[in-house]
Order: C-alpha cells, then structure tokens, then sequence
C-alpha cells in the first residue's frame, strides 16, 4: 500500500470496542473528535502524527496530563508502525516509545499493536475503514489489551466524514 495519497490527511478514530467508545466519549467532551495523521517515515514504516482530540487538543501517552490544548513537542503522542513482511496488510507497532520524544521505552511503546491498512482497509468508506487493533502493550489498560479497538475514516477538506454523511449541496425530498 502506498503511503504517499495518505501524506497529510486526517484520520478519523470511530470506536468499535464499546468501552472505549465511553472513554473516547469522555475525553472528547462528546465530540467524538479522535484525529490523527499518518506520515511516511519510509516505504515500510509510517507514525501517526497530529494526533487531536475536540479538534485542538494533543493527546499524550503521560498519565498526569492525558490531553493538553497546547503543543506538546516530545511529549506528543506518536506512535510507530513497520509494515509486516509476512502479510502486506499489516503495520505492526515497531515497539519504539510512542512519545514523539522517545522516552520510556519500557513503559511507553506499541509492540503487539497492529494496524490493518490495505487497498481493502483504505478508509475512504466505513465499509472500508481501517483497523487498529491492541496487543499487550502497557500503553493500553488491561480493559482495552488485545482487542478491536477502532476504525479509521478519511476525514475529507470540509470536516464531512467519508463514512456515508450527504453531501454538502444535498437537498431534503419531501
């Protein structure tokens, strides 16, 4: 899968596991305004980055401020993915810390993490969205290790999700 189409566009983050649709909900302020981008880092690995929560705030992996509205620089949240050799669909967490910064490796990283991103999983639809599922890393809470975690949606220029929302110009018929 190419990289290059998807250098700057927005991913939208849509729960499927249902608590952390909660928690998204919290965080959120009920927005359900979980972004990020994803940035080539080379052909076979790739970092989420501009991560967003409420549209302006910056998550981060630091438990004492979770979500700040200001820049965060090596704190932000970045986490690192390299492609699987054996099933092209893939993109495993790389294990790096997921601090854009690179610290506490031990306590911070993204090993067992898997992103399933393919010519099939490409999210221009919800039909097609893309799939972050969890491993056992200790930057997820017990609740949340190892499951389906979300899908991604291309959020388009307007903000409109390309998950079946009308189109702008739409007219309602009575």
């Amino acid at each position: 899968m190419k990289l290059d189409p998807y250098a700057g566009k927005t991913i939208r983050v849509v729960p499927v596991n249902p608590c952390f649709a909660k928690v998204e909900c919290c965080f959120t302020c009920g927005t359900h305004s979980f972004s990020f981008e994803i940035t080539k880092i080379s052909d076979t690995k790739l970092k989420w980055t501009n991560n967003k929560v409420c549209y302006i705030c910056n998550p981060t992996p630091c438990p004492c401020i979770p979500v700040c509205p200001f820049p965060l620089g090596p704190c932000a949240q970045e986490p690192k993915f390299v492609l699987d050799e054996s099933d092209p669909t893939k993109w495993l967490g790389s294990g790096e810390s997921v601090f854009a910064g690179g610290c506490c490796v031990s306590q911070t990283h993204n090993k067992g993490d898997v992103f399933i991103f393919s010519p099939e999983k490409d999210g221009t639809t919800m039909e097609k969205a893309m799939e972050y599922h969890t491993g056992a890393a200790p930057t997820a809470p017990p609740c949340f290790q190892n499951v389906f975690l979300a899908k991604g949606v291309l959020v388009d220029s307007t903000f409109k999700y390309n998950a079946g929302a009308p189109v702008a110009n739409a007219e309602m018929v009575r």
